[in-house]
């Protein structure tokens, strides 16, 4: 056993110099063409690697997905398939891939965009509305609004353009018997500014989604949780040359049934810090997380938490990028992680993306992911 991961693991930086490789010659990104069919625009003008958006697809999701360009007809759905392999898998699942799809829609509505992010159902798991909300742009005001379903705007997307095979520890951090994590998707009301070297959002919800992006089975847990009371998520970053500095707070009451004890509420907060640094082909990106819960088990029992990750990106060309990401969290058991991934468009319209994650300490054996994501129609 320990001769073939020793084998497996000094596959590692051929892997990743492949990635590394193909990257520099593969051909441009494609993405789910709704956007890009709308406008008469390539796939390479918002997306770098699919399904990550550049500084131009950034702008563009900011400005409620409007642009001042003659406008052709196009079709308002898209499916995005996703097949991942992982060479460990927990007992008693025995199968090392999986395969998941999405549908998802955009159509206007007079001043407001419609958008739709559908799972299909992955690994067992029934289908369901990851996303859905409707979004206006205020010219006056540069204040874009969000009402329905939508992602916290967190610094890197959790779930729906997760730029890795396994989420980032911090949001996907609970605590106890209260089972909400910020990379759940919010039923609620947003709104965000980003006006110079500022960026300013503010988050009102009382529901979220229980689940991945891709759909999977659920798991059985012996109580549910719902919101008691409004959760509040507010969101400032400002922009120093190459650096940008930001602050966060997530915070809320959480009602807690379990199956056979009286209910009881959590009072929850979580304040954070977050970093990021851009210069030519590197990227740093960080960010720092506190949480305290009231009673995360009914009798009482407080609980603080915290955690964080640090990530190195190099991009050797447009659509590719190999990073080296750090995770730690303690709620209050101790976990430490290192992803190496690398990601690049095999064709312009899949991308590949190969991951060794190695758990801190040797507790689990480093194990390989792999994920093909692909989507049509193809503009």
């Amino acid at each position: 056993m320990s001769s073939k991961r020793t084998r497996a693991a000094a596959l590692v930086p051929a892997a990743l110099a492949l990635c590394a490789v193909l990257a520099l010659l593969q051909a441009p990104a494609g993405a789910v063409p709704i956007f890009a069919q709308r406008y008469g625009l390539a796939c390479t003008t918002c997306h770098s690697v699919l399904p990550e958006l550049n500084a131009f697809g950034r702008a563009f999701r900011e400005h409620g997905y409007r642009l001042t360009l003659p406008k052709h007809a196009a079709l308002p759905l898209a499916v995005r398939y996703q097949e991942m392999y992982q060479s460990s898998v927990a007992p008693p699942d025995t199968r090392r891939t999986t395969g998941g799809g999405v549908v998802l829609g955009a159509l206007e509505l007079g001043r407001v965009e419609a958008f739709v992010h559908e799972n299909l159902g992955a690994g067992g798991g029934p289908a369901g509305l990851f996303l859905g909300y409707l979004a206006s742009y205020n010219e006056r005001s540069s204040v874009l609004y969000r009402a329905g379903l939508f992602e916290l705007p967190l610094q890197q997307s959790p779930q729906q353009r997760l730029i890795a095979a396994t989420p980032y520890a911090i949001y996907a951090m609970t605590a106890g018997h209260d089972d909400l994590a910020l990379q759940q998707p919010r039923l609620g009301l947003e709104a965000e500014r980003h006006v110079g070297a500022w960026y300013l959002a503010a988050a009102v919800d009382r529901g979220e989604f229980h689940g991945a992006a891709y759909g999977g089975a659920p798991l059985p847990l012996g109580y549910t949780t719902r919101a008691a009371a409004p959760e509040i998520a507010l969101f400032v970053r400002h922009d120093v040359g190459v650096l940008t500095l930001g602050l966060e707070h997530v915070g809320g009451v959480r009602t807690i049934a379990p199956v056979r004890a009286a209910d009881f509420s959590d009072v929850y907060r979580r304040d954070g810090a977050t970093l990021s640094i851009r210069r030519a082909k590197w990227e740093f990106w960080g960010e720092q997380l506190f949480g305290h819960d009231s009673d995360v088990d009914g009798h009482g029992s407080p609980l603080g938490s915290s955690g964080g990750y640090g990530m190195l990106l190099y991009r050797p060309g447009p659509h590719g990028y190999l990073s080296l990401r750090y995770d730690a969290v303690a709620n209050p058991v101790q976990q430490r992680a290192l992803a190496l991934t690398g990601a690049l468009m095999l064709t312009p319209h899949a991308r590949l993306l190969l991951e060794r994650d190695m758990a801190a300490g040797g507790t689990v054996a480093p194990a390989w992911r792999a994920l093909l994501t692909t989507a049509i129609p193809w503009p």
